[in-house]
């Protein structure tokens, strides 16, 4: 990928940055913080980028250097949670966050990360982020509360009550003990002869 980067003549400003942070992420996941680092340099801290791309910036110069974007990185920390962005650069944010020892501030990049609806595009790497911090089970009982989240708010609007006299009762009997994903069964107490 940095020999495409490096003969890329086609390529605006705009994809050229894109793919200089692809390419840092790409390094940083395999564990390569050196050459992380000298992808980082190609770009210019005072260069025009949106604000996603910005904190997506910030969130990776605080993972390679920690020192040098913990500034940047903490003084972004309310569009860390706010900014609408693609999932992997809210992986970036944990990847700075961590990294600054911000547990707190990870956990809630996390948590709206998992509120994502791409969020299994990106779900190991940030697993591996957390894991490089031996924080997997940090992660693991975001990902559980998430997902017990996300259970309640799906049966909550699409449950329904049918009673016995709505269906045959021979099904009606039936279905008392299996229950479909959006249904609910509720088999008779007394039956009247």
């Amino acid at each position: 990928m940095a020999d495409v980067l490096a003969n890329d003549v086609v390529g605006d400003a705009a994809s050229n940055l894109s793919d200089i942070l692809a390419l840092t992420r790409a390094h940083l996941e395999a564990g390569d913080e050196v050459e992380a680092e000298l992808s980082l340099r190609k770009i210019s801290s005072d260069q025009p980028m949106a604000l996603d791309e910005r904190l997506c910036f910030v969130g990776l110069v605080a993972a390679v250097t920690p020192a040098r974007g913990k500034g940047p990185f903490l003084g972004m920390r309310e569009a860390w949670l706010t900014t609408p962005m693609k999932e992997e650069r809210l992986v970036d944010g944990l990847r700075g966050a961590l990294a600054l020892g911000e547990h707190e501030l990870a956990d809630q990049i996390a948590r709206r990360l998992m509120g994502e609806e791409g969020v299994r595009r990106v779900f190991q790497s940030a697993l591996a982020v957390y894991a490089r911090y031996q924080r997997q089970q940090d992660f693991r009982n975001i990902q559980k509360a998430a997902a017990l989240a996300r259970i309640s708010t799906e049966t909550a609007g699409a449950t329904k009550v049918v009673t016995p006299d709505a269906a045959p009762p021979e099904v009606a009997a039936e279905k008392s003990t299996m229950a479909a994903p959006d249904q609910v069964w509720v088999a008779p107490s007394s039956r009247q002869a």
